[in-house]
């Protein structure tokens, strides 16, 4: 699963790397655990990590964090393994709503918290005036455009797979926690629980 920030708020993210990958994170992960509670689509509870890519491969800023979720989860009780249907986890327009919701909204919050910074062209020329009411993403248009999902083919399949026979027993979690830490507040990284093996 990845989820993608839209191009258009690169600049705010450029200024802001720290409060929006948090954002970022913690909003996609809020959505993963929601909708694949919800008995509709899932109905269980999943466990995933998720890694911070701020680039594309053409080296232009493009945040986005990608969730490696296995394909089912435990049931509320606990006692069984629900398994995802064959074809998808979760449905992409669901968790794209979601995700859109939930980012808008912190997003939003984290303005009126004065916790965003905002230079150069990105300053407002009247004080404490929402600047996102002068961007043309505001009122629906901040995910208009379409981002492609990756296809999961048999090479990816067959990559993490490979994955799953490395000996990870001699990494450290510190450099996955390292990607959380760097951009969460104290309080989030409370949150994140990794064992070493």
């Amino acid at each position: 699963m990845v989820f993608t920030l839209p191009s258009r708020l690169a600049p705010l993210v450029l200024q802001n790397k720290k409060v929006l990958y948090g954002l970022l994170f913690r909003t996609s992960a809020e959505t993963l655990l929601e909708v694949a509670r919800n008995p509709r689509h899932l109905g269980a509870e999943i466990g995933f990590f998720s890694v911070l890519h701020t680039w594309s491969q053409k080296l232009n800023i493009h945040p986005h964090v990608h969730c490696v979720v296995p394909a089912g989860g435990l049931s509320p009780d606990h006692t069984r393994w629900v398994r995802s249907p064959e074809n998808y986890f979760l449905p992409k327009p669901v968790l794209r709503e979601i995700f859109r919701g939930k980012f808008v909204d912190a997003l939003e919050q984290t303005f009126q918290n004065g916790q965003l910074n905002f230079q150069g062209d990105l300053k407002p020329k009247e004080p404490r005036r929402s600047p996102f009411a002068t961007f043309p993403w505001v009122n629906g248009e901040l995910f208009a455009e379409t981002l492609g999902f990756a296809d999961f083919n048999r090479e990816m399949r067959n990559a993490l797979l490979d994955c799953t026979n490395f000996d990870w027993s001699r990494i450290s979690p510190a450099i996955f926690g390292s990607l959380f830490q760097a951009v969460m507040e104290p309080r989030e990284r409370l949150v994140l629980r990794y064992r070493r093996r």
